[in-house]
């Protein structure tokens, strides 16, 4: 008898945690499938709210000009509160937020409606890892995280796929209210199954106590440059994913390979399947080979080149377009050791806060540069409308997109400036010299 306990409790201590992985990454999932879903639907959004490229930037950074700003205070919550009920309560803020944008026809209402979805999936990202702290190894994190974060990304290729083909079949309104039904369907499996630290260990002593102690290690944090670095090569490294893929990646591909809107989806889903594969072996790697930076010099020089070729060059067949677009996913998922290493450089006693920091600034990017290009395209657009609705050329799209390269070029050059930590976590919060 006693020796079937214990193979109970040995099966329970093996399949619990990637419960916990499962539901989190899930959650992950839904709040990736919703930060791009307008991507699906630009054309549509166009003609309803009567609007152009930039406002259509603007609308779909309503989801980050709340996710942005919430990063560090989710942080701080979940290294003071369970990580449980605050997933449980941000992915009904997601599902609300879904169900208002199915049915509204105001624009500042759907404004809030993105608003109100990047608020709750603020949570998403940093709750997963602060479970995956919780319930698995060290030694493993660079790997869990890259799981998270690449499984996680499926979700933006269920949007570009899956969504795409709902909206030809049942129409937006009916497509976006299944979205918001898993979204409640979800929250209930959080609820149910997710817990905090493993029943079996003493739970993990890193609660930030007071407002005031969480503030002098978000200065500890932010008072380290290199810390600052790191995030920006996170930040820039991500905008081909973040910007192009996210939003505008679907209208250009469609219209330099003449391409209806779901199959174009479905080349872009390309991206974020390569990230998907991507960000797992270069956390594995990096995990592996004890060193978190190699892995993203490689990345953000390899994805430079490869968005000058997908950008400028027409005669690309198209098998060799969709190999690129895949390796650019890839590439960009080498930026996930950077999550590890924000949670390296920072206190060892509030791993939330220091990945959430990273995820802070590397939003930025999204929120800028969404719309930032959207304006771009507007500036150089040549005043074409078909049936009603604003058209951009070719020729336009690559002058509003030359910001991508430049940028990957920029973060190849800063990651000479970010730390090593050689997987070590920090005592102090100012850990990881840079070695030469």
């Amino acid at each position: 008898m006693n020796s079937g306990k214990i193979n109970y409790s040995r099966l329970r201590m093996l399949i619990w945690p990637w419960v916990i992985f499962l539901l989190s990454t899930l959650f992950y999932y839904y709040d990736y499938f919703l930060r791009v879903s307008p991507s699906v639907m630009v054309d549509h959004l166009m003609k309803v709210y009567n609007v152009d490229a930039g406002m259509i930037g603007v609308l779909s950074a309503f989801y980050f000009y709340a996710y942005m700003p919430m990063q560090i205070p989710s942080g701080i919550l979940l290294d003071k509160h369970s990580p449980r009920n605050l997933l449980t309560i941000s992915c009904g803020l997601c599902a609300v937020g879904i169900f208002i944008f199915s049915y509204t026809t105001s624009l500042p209402i759907v404004f809030l409606a993105r608003f109100l979805m990047g608020f709750g999936s603020a949570f998403a990202l940093v709750g997963a890892y602060k479970l995956a702290a919780h319930w698995f190894p060290h030694e493993r994190f660079g790997l869990i995280v890259g799981l998270i974060t690449g499984l996680g990304t499926l979700g933006a290729v269920s949007a570009d796929v899956i969504l795409s083909r709902g909206i030809k079949i049942f129409g937006v309104t009916q497509s976006l209210l299944i979205t918001g039904l898993f979204g409640m369907i979800l929250l209930v499996l959080i609820y149910l199954f997710v817990r905090d630290d493993p029943p079996w260990k003493k739970p993990t002593v890193e609660k930030t106590e007071t407002w005031s102690h969480a503030w002098r290690q978000l200065k500890v944090i932010f008072g380290n440059w290199r810390y600052w670095a790191t995030g920006a090569v996170a930040c820039l490294m991500y905008l081909p994913v973040s910007v192009f893929a996210s939003l505008w990646g679907n209208d250009f591909i469609s219209k330099v390979y003449n391409l209806r809107l779901e199959e174009a989806a479905s080349l872009n889903s390309l991206i974020f399947l390569g990230f998907v594969v991507g960000g797992p072996v270069a956390g594995h790697l990096s995990d592996y080979f004890k060193r978190r930076r190699w892995p993203v010099f490689v990345g953000t020089f390899t994805s430079a080149v490869i968005l000058l070729l997908v950008i400028y060059v027409s005669s690309l067949p198209y098998f060799i377009t969709s190999i690129l677009l895949f390796l650019l996913g890839f590439m960009v998922g080498s930026q996930i050791p950077l999550y590890a290493l924000g949670r390296e450089i920072c206190p060892r006693e509030c791993p939330a806060l220091g990945v959430a920091g990273i995820n802070f600034i590397t939003t930025i990017g999204a929120a800028l540069f969404q719309p930032a290009i959207g304006y771009l395209m507007d500036f150089f657009w040549d005043g074409k409308v078909l049936a009603g609705v604003p058209s951009y050329s070719i020729h336009t799209y690559r002058l509003a997109l030359a910001i991508l390269p430049l940028f990957a070029l920029v973060s190849f050059l800063l990651t000479f400036l970010i730390p090593e930590t050689k997987c070590k976590l920090s005592d102090h919060g100012t850990s990881g010299t840079k070695e030469d």
